[in-house]
């Protein structure tokens, strides 16, 4: 089979995280082509031929629109020379590009579309292009139950067009790659740990302050990520006086050590899509507390077994259910035992096989 695989770039993120693991199963007995509209950055391995066609976004209305004029005339452009048999889009501005793409190539039957996050908070005009153009397309995969109701409620798609296939992890590679110590890691005292880049979505600001009302020494939080607002969370880790122990760590080529060896993984957003960061503390036998948040953790936690579930935006509450996780070695173990078992259902091959076969 050949397969024509569309995501605007594979810089760090979760979706390009789940595309390169998925590429990496559908390369073992079928011809992969990934298109990126611009490539800054190539974070992660990619087991195929890889034709960025240079086209990275524009600023204001008429060069976003020149832009998805652009990438679609060189998609296009691809689609009659490569002659996929299945054509799947991640992220809605490859999404976009697709859906004109089919159309004028006329094979609208073989796209699958992906929608990686919630879009109750996608912009106006991507809403707007929701409601407009997927309608149209046949299959339409959601990383989450949640996502796929919340399509059908507010955006007109028919549910027999919708199906659910959760994201992967590839249990082998992160096995080995949470026993490779960095060679700059300098982790002094135990710590809790948050990952995901430094953006309004994840309120890391919020753990920060749960960070802070936690009544007990030589504990550290660390956070990996990087992005927009790490001036603004260094200014507020001033203000509480934390300076020596919450660390803003940027990206790193192996967060599965810091998970493996952390007391804790918190994660603290207002709102997610499928966190793929949750399976992984559970492979690299990490304990898990998360904000509630849609959608996602409650079809990945069961609440007070293989993780704990904290109302959305609560830090008070987060703060104490940190405090009772990081002092309870028996509440501990048991949700790192849960955890690791949970993950099964997410395996990559069973997963990356549902992508090619509907």
């Amino acid at each position: 089979m050949k397969i024509l695989s569309i995501i605007p770039s594979v810089e760090f993120g979760g979706a390009e995280k789940v595309l390169s693991t998925l590429i990496k199963e559908w390369s073992i007995n079928n011809s992969v082509k990934l298109i990126t509209f611009h490539n800054n950055t190539i974070a992660y391995k990619i087991n195929c031929d890889i034709e960025n066609i240079n086209c990275p976004p524009l600023e204001g209305a008429i060069g976003k629109i020149r832009n998805i004029i652009k990438r679609t005339r060189l998609v296009c452009k691809i689609i009659y020379i490569y002659k996929p048999d299945i054509i799947i889009s991640f992220l809605e501005p490859a999404n976009i590009v697709s859906i004109l793409s089919v159309f004028i190539t006329k094979k609208m039957d073989l796209l699958t579309i992906s929608i990686r996050n919630n879009p109750d908070y996608y912009s106006k005009i991507n809403k707007l292009l929701i409601k407009c153009y997927y309608p149209r397309i046949n299959r339409i995969v959601a990383v989450s139950n949640g996502i796929k109701n919340k399509l059908i409620q507010s955006y007109n798609i028919k549910p027999e067009s919708i199906e659910v296939i959760y994201n992967p992890i590839d249990i082998n590679t992160v096995s080995k790659k949470r026993l490779l110590k960095p060679l700059d890691t300098n982790l002094n005292n135990p710590y809790i740990l948050g990952i995901g880049r430094l953006v309004e979505q994840k309120q890391f600001e919020k753990l920060i302050i749960a960070f802070s009302m936690i009544k007990k020494d030589n504990i550290d939080l660390i956070i990996i990520g990087e992005g927009p607002l790490r001036a603004s969370l260094y200014k507020l880790i001033e203000s509480l006086n934390l300076q020596n122990s919450v660390k803003l760590i940027g990206n790193v080529a192996n967060p599965y050590y810091y998970l493996s060896n952390a007391e804790l993984f918190v994660l603290s957003s207002k709102f997610e899509g499928w966190p793929n960061v949750i399976m992984e503390a559970f492979a690299c036998d990490c304990p898990v507390v998360s904000f509630d948040c849609p959608y996602g953790p409650d079809e990945i936690i069961e609440n007070g077994k293989n993780g704990i579930l904290v109302p959305t935006g609560d830090i008070n509450k987060l703060s104490n259910t940190i405090y009772s996780v990081i002092n309870n070695n028996n509440l501990r173990k048991t949700i790192k035992t849960e955890g690791k078992k949970s993950i099964k259902r997410f395996g990559i091959k069973s997963t990356a096989n549902k992508w090619l076969y509907n």
